[in-house]
């Protein structure tokens, strides 16, 4: 993991940073996750939506100091349905 040192911009929307200067080439989703003991995923953003008052806001319902973004390619999204439930007429088994 690398750390980063976010340069803020006012816009209209508060203050925020753009990730894209950070990204690996093709890369447009980010996953925020509290970094502590391990990273637990708490939200997904695209990347110029980091505003440091949403930040603000979730370092305190989580008691974070410091946050980690996980990028990935929406384009290799993992999709799947789920089995029809046996309350469906379905059966879960093989």
């Amino acid at each position: 993991m690398k750390t980063i040192i976010p340069e803020w911009h006012s816009g209209h929307f508060g203050d925020s940073f753009s990730a894209y200067d950070h990204l690996p080439a093709g890369a447009d989703v980010l996953v925020l996750c509290v970094a502590g003991m391990c990273l637990e995923p708490i939200s997904v953003l695209l990347p110029h939506q980091v505003y440091r008052q949403r930040l603000e806001e979730l370092a305190k319902k989580h008691g974070a100091r410091e946050f980690a973004l996980l990028p990935y390619k929406s384009s290799e999204a993992l999709l799947f349905k789920l089995p029809p439930s046996e309350s469906a007429g379905g059966s879960n088994g093989p």
